[in-house]
């Protein structure tokens, strides 16, 4: 059995590389993403963009009006982003305090009064998922798993990548930064979520404004990069109308399915620029066949982690009328990648605030961050038998959100369950 602590103490050291994690941590998987980058000269050519960039004033700005405690996180993350960036994506890398301002703004915006972190969030998920797959039998259950999904291996014959001729060391490193990947940029898509939400309220006052050209377009580069990937064979399998019926027009009814769960969920968008980015990095062929299956994977991840709920999706049948969702556990092994990160996202709540708004006479709004519904430490065992593997998870006087959260998820329920079990991967789900 493996005991896993998850607290800011343990995340932050897992952050700074802290010798105790055997190589693993945030600096580990950096270089296994440069390990496997291949034309450098596109990097040399990406860093240089041609034209200075003004100082950006967002993180002097943002120290004046953020806790903080909070602030350091923030910038801390944003400097860990620009690194990796810097290293992969340099056009990229000067932009990444603009993360920080619409975590900002993500806060504060009145008509989101629920919002949690995001920003350090993601880092934190990225820790979590790590943690799982430090679990031996576990990360061979996800290889073996994701190696032989059919939708997956199809996408590859389709890439004209051989994946089967990879050795079980390669599989392993692909679906490590496949997850890590996913933890980092699983949440990119909120920015635009809300910024169409912003549209949405600003065309009744200035209609002069003209719509946005149609970003599913299918004859736009970007729609014809997406029903390349990987996410476009997994929704093609589970699109109920291509299910039933072999449509001339199986292009347009993908690029359909983006455009209409675009507004429903933040996972979409956030799919769409690891797969700009995989895309840009792959035709400049600044990267090796198994980093941008990575990417891909991750993508794919991306997609469905925040379509666990039912009003997040359209276009996809659900099993039944008890499950209510399009996945259960019979479709764990094909995603194996997707629902861990669904679990960790759920698990990585501690310490996680909320703003929280007082009004002070007529003068005055305060804003505070509200932590007392929140865990300071989660534990997590997971057992290491081959043979009825469980995953026990508890965190003291709030369990109890943990435990509704995860039941409520239809996606780990199944046939075989009750209604207070649930399973992943062939894990079964203990919630103390």
């Amino acid at each position: 059995m493996k005991n896993i602590i998850l607290n800011d103490t343990q995340f932050w050291d897992w952050m700074d590389g802290d010798n105790k994690y055997d190589k693993a941590g945030l600096v580990s998987y950096t270089d296994m993403i440069v390990e496997l980058i291949g034309h450098a000269g596109y990097l040399s050519w990406m860093s240089n963009p041609g034209g200075s960039l003004a100082h950006s004033k967002i993180m002097d700005n943002l120290s004046l009006v953020m806790p903080r405690r909070y602030f350091l996180e923030v910038q801390y993350c944003a400097k860990a982003y620009a690194t990796l960036f810097g290293k992969l994506f340099p056009a990229l890398a000067v932009y990444v305090d603009q993360l920080a301002y619409i975590e900002w703004l993500l806060y504060t915006e009145p008509d989101n009064p629920g919002y949690r972190d995001h920003l350090v969030h993601m880092f934190k998920v990225a820790f979590v998922c790590e943690q799982f797959l430090s679990v031996n039998h576990l990360l061979t259950k996800v290889v073996d798993s994701q190696f032989q999904s059919d939708h997956f291996l199809a996408w590859c014959d389709m890439q004209e990548i051989k994946v089967v001729a990879w050795s079980t060391e390669t599989k392993k490193k692909v679906v490590k930064i496949a997850l890590f990947l996913a933890g980092l940029f699983h949440d990119f898509g909120y920015g635009y979520y809300f910024h169409s939400k912003y549209k949405n309220k600003l065309f009744k006052i200035y209609q002069w404004l003209l719509p946005d050209a149609n970003q599913v377009d299918t004859n736009t580069w970007s729609t014809r990069m997406m029903l390349r990937s990987l996410p476009s064979a997994f929704v093609k399998k589970h699109h109920w109308w291509l299910r039933e019926n072999k449509s001339k027009n199986e292009h347009e009814v993908i690029a359909g399915f983006y455009r209409d769960c675009l507004p429903l969920n933040h996972s979409v968008a956030s799919a769409f620029f690891v797969v700009d980015l995989a895309e840009n990095l792959w035709r400049s062929e600044a990267i090796s066949q198994q980093l941008y299956v990575a990417f891909q994977l991750a993508a794919e991840t991306c997609m469905i982690h925040d379509m666990t709920e039912i009003d997040n999706w359209v276009h996809f049948a659900p099993k039944n009328k008890d499950n209510e969702h399009f996945i259960d556990c019979s479709d764990h092994n094909s995603i194996p990648l997707a629902m861990l990160l669904i679990l960790s996202d759920e698990l990585s709540v501690w310490d996680r605030p909320r703003l929280e708004t007082k009004g002070k006479g007529n003068e005055a709004v305060l804003y505070s961050f509200k932590k007392s519904d929140v865990p300071i430490k989660i534990k997590v065992s997971i057992s290491e038998a081959r043979s009825y593997p469980w995953i026990r998870i508890s965190d003291n006087e709030n369990s109890k959100t943990i435990k509704k959260n995860l039941k409520e998820l239809k996606c780990f329920s199944g046939k075989v369950e009750s209604e207070n079990k649930r399973s992943i991967l062939g894990y079964d789900l203990d919630i103390k």
